[in-house]
């Protein structure tokens, strides 16, 4: 009878992998930049930036993504996102936090920050 045997690296590496099959995050690895604009592979909900200017609704627009604690996050990339719900009118602050989502055919907007 064999007998088979793994050490902890071995483990972690096999662990890793099913993790990433899987469509889970493998520890707290981000979300890459040549993954944004696609169905990356665990995204659920990404924090980002918009400008003060107006985002009617049925219109792309520009989101800048954010990762970090919070209170210490650090932008990562821009993508386009499409809006399917609100106009979102010109705002006085000098950004607008919003959440997108990747439905897998592309980036919407789920949610954003009101004056």
């Amino acid at each position: 009878m064999a007998v088979y045997g793994f050490d902890q690296a071995s483990a972690q590496r096999i662990g890793d992998a099913i993790r990433r099959v899987e469509g889970r995050r493998v520890g707290s690895r981000e979300v890459l930049p040549s993954e944004v604009g696609r169905n990356a592979v665990g995204v659920r909900c990404m924090i980002g930036q918009i400008s003060t200017a107006a985002w009617s609704k049925e219109n792309s627009g520009t989101v800048t993504l954010y990762s970090g604690q919070p209170g210490s996050e650090s932008s990562v990339e821009t993508l386009s996102a499409y809006n399917y719900f609100a106009d979102i009118p010109t705002s006085t602050n000098t950004a607008r936090w919003v959440a997108v989502s990747n439905n897998g055919f592309g980036w919407i907007l789920l949610a954003a920050e009101c004056d």
